[in-house]
């Protein structure tokens, strides 16, 4: 799933910066060579550097119990 489309980040890219020690989206974008752009995508960074498995996971869990 990506995260950020305009950098075409994917969510086990933010894993593994998370993984590497990052915890804020700036430090995330700048290990992975991006820039924060339209900043869309920030809020989906935070849940995904937060979660303890991975979004889209909990995501269709979710759907599955509805």
């Amino acid at each position: 799933m990506f995260v950020c489309v305009c950098n075409a980040i994917r969510e086990s890219d933010v894993r593994a910066a998370r993984e590497a020690g990052c915890r804020a989206p700036e430090e995330v974008m700048s290990f992975l060579g991006a820039k924060l752009e339209c900043r869309a995508c920030v809020a989906d960074l935070v849940r995904t550097l937060d979660a303890r498995e991975p979004v889209q996971e909990t995501v269709v869990a979710a759907l599955k119990a509805s």
